[in-house]
């Protein structure tokens, strides 16, 4: 394997077409791949990573925000190389200042041609090389984008729903509070993978379990919507647990939220079957 890719850096044209882009190193490598495509002289930086994270040019807060994110992808490949003492970490690594250097540049609204041209194949092939390294580490199944935007703007709409609503103010902080972290983990599935999503439907876990006094009593109203919540839940559950292929992680805190918040039976037994679907 390392004869292949000392071959490769030795002949840039050639193309390495097996790699497992799920992983960290695979997800970068797609990111940077997609902004190497760029060849137009006059762009800026910020066009061109707009293009790549699908926002708007002039988002600035948005482009940030995803940069950041990325340097943190670039420093967990890097960590994760290095952890393992049968990778030669010297050539996997060799072209991470490159890496380095093409994300944060001297800002986002200087010309992008000087800044892409450091994102050769070489570098790209690099990336191929880490990710096949962590194939075994890391494995997420496609998910279906349409069905995570869905469930981002239903999460949207229940945010509107808890600010009016007759909710106790510390819960309604801490839903919303969740609730965000889960719609930002949707945003950055192109960068952080299911497992950012995973782990921001642990935080609300972890909500539920603090508030569970104040869920006992509610309004119906407010139960209706937080039953709402829950159901909302249980998709995104079955999405991530289908790409991480691993039991739900869900399943009984949707369950006690439901107890706790729906006094109709019927509701109840209906959802029970969703979760079990």
């Amino acid at each position: 394997q390392i004869r292949r890719f000392l071959s490769n850096l030795q002949t840039p044209d050639s193309v390495i077409t097996l790699y497992d882009a799920s992983n960290p190193a695979g997800r970068l490598h797609d990111i940077l791949q997609e902004a190497a495509k760029k060849k137009d002289g006059n762009i800026t930086a910020q066009r061109v990573w707009a293009s790549v994270f699908k926002v708007e040019p002039d988002d600035i807060q948005t482009i940030m925000a995803k940069l950041f994110e990325v340097h943190e992808l670039v420093s967990e490949v890097r960590r994760l190389i290095e952890s393992d003492p049968d990778l030669n970490h010297e050539l996997l690594l060799r072209y991470f200042p490159r890496i380095e250097s093409a994300i944060f540049s001297k800002g986002i609204a200087t010309p992008w041609k000087p800044v892409g041209t450091q994102l050769d194949a070489a570098v790209l092939d690099s990336l191929k090389y880490c990710a096949d390294a962590l194939k075994d580490s890391f494995t997420e199944d496609p998910v279906n984008q349409d069905e995570l935007e869905g469930i981002d703007q239903t999460l949207l709409s229940l945010e509107g729903m808890i600010k009016v609503s007759s909710l106790p103010q510390n819960l309604r902080v801490a839903l919303l509070e969740e609730i965000s972290k889960i719609r930002k983990s949707i945003s950055m599935v192109q960068i952080k993978g299911v497992r950012g999503i995973k782990e921001a439907m642990q935080s609300l876990v972890g909500a539920v379990i603090a508030h569970q006094e104040e869920l006992k009593a509610q309004r119906e109203e407010d139960r209706q919507l937080l039953a709402r919540l829950a159901e909302t839940m249980v998709q995104l559950d079955k999405i991530i647990s289908k790409s991480l292929r691993m039991y739900r992680l869900f399943r009984h805190p949707v369950q006690f939220l439901i107890s706790k918040v729906n006094e109709d039976a019927e509701a109840s037994d209906e959802i029970e079957v969703a979760i079990d679907e």
